[in-house]
């Protein structure tokens, strides 16, 4: 029995044996014939997936070249269109120029005057106020007395806000009084003043004040009234603003400038009484300009010994934003 059981075994195993031997043999044959329908490769054929990694790397790159060159193309061209309209600009102007010379040998005033004017426009930025004085010189010294007053009114106000009064007494100089117009008869008599001349001067003003429209009336009186009150000659200054008041279109302001005046000149209830008379009006009281006026207000009641009053008007202006209110305050706690 035994002997059968070990025979039962050799014979288990002996199969189990040849069937391994059979499966490897068919695995081998297997990959023998498959080999046959693999390509070889050869050294000089690049490999597929490194042209497709090569590709894709390349693409991207093209397309940043391009996005990157097409801006600079542009600026190029910009550039290159400034550089010619200045070199155009530069051209024009001195063909301009060149003319202008040759007007000037041949005293001829009117063509240099109207050649100089257009070497001067053709510039980008235009003429200056001192090129627009040389251009009225030469229609002046021309005779031509109507181009002239216009251009030195131009230049003229220019100079007087810029506080260039030498230039506007320079300028009135060179005036025909033929062509003269209400606004330069103006500045001609402020010129007199600045000048030492102002017996002469106020002579014209105070003529200009009586006997002109309200703009002129306006802006001969607020004229006189700026430059008594920058000369600290208040007293001067408050009387050429009372006269210019009625006539003048922002009555708000010119009110502020009197209050302020009066209370230069310590005359504290006549600043009180001028803003009051102001708050009366609700859109004042809703402008900008009513914390200025609270504050100038209270200022001058605490200089009246006002404290309570002064503090509840200081604070609205600091309410409303007024520093100068914040550092009275502070100043003054």
């Amino acid at each position: 029995m035994k002997h059968w059981l070990i025979s039962i075994a050799n014979f288990k195993l002996q199969k189990i044996k040849l069937i391994c031997i059979v499966m490897q043999w068919g695995w081998m044959s297997c990959f023998i014939h498959a080999q046959q329908y693999v390509p070889t490769q050869s050294n000089t054929v690049p490999n597929s997936q490194i042209n497709f990694v090569r590709n894709l790397t390349n693409t991207p790159t093209i397309n940043v070249n391009v996005q990157a060159r097409t801006p600079v193309n542009h600026e190029m061209d910009a550039v290159k269109a400034i550089n010619q309209r200045v070199q155009h600009q530069e051209e024009e102007y001195r063909k301009y120029m060149i003319a202008y010379s040759e007007a000037l040998g041949k005293e001829n005033w009117i063509g240099a005057a109207e050649l100089l004017k257009s070497a001067f426009e053709s510039k980008s930025y235009g003429p200056s106020d001192d090129d627009l004085v040389k251009v009225a010189d030469l229609y002046f010294k021309g005779g031509d007395y109507e181009n002239a007053v216009m251009i030195y009114k131009k230049a003229m106000a220019s100079y007087f806000w810029n506080r260039e009064y030498d230039k506007i007494i320079a300028i009135t100089t060179r005036i025909s009084t033929k062509y003269l117009d209400d606004y330069i008869l103006s500045y001609i008599a402020f010129g007199k003043v600045v000048s030492g001349d102002s017996k002469n001067g106020i002579l014209i003003i105070d003529s200009l004040i009586a006997n002109t429209p309200p703009k002129i009336k306006s802006f001969s009186a607020l004229l006189m009234g700026d430059y008594y009150t920058q000369c600290s000659d208040y007293r001067n200054g408050l009387k050429y603003y009372k006269l210019g008041y009625p006539y003048c279109m922002k009555k708000d302001m010119l009110g502020l400038r009197i209050a302020e005046v009066c209370y230069e000149m310590s005359e504290y209830d006549e600043c009180i009484e001028t803003i009051n008379n102001m708050m009366v009006n609700e859109s004042f009281r809703l402008s900008y300009l009513s914390a200025y006026a609270y504050y100038l207000r209270g200022k001058a009641k605490y200089m009246k010994g006002e404290i309570k009053d002064a503090k509840t008007d200081l604070k609205k202006a600091k309410k409303m934003g007024s520093d100068d209110a914040r550092a009275f305050l502070k100043e003054n706690n």
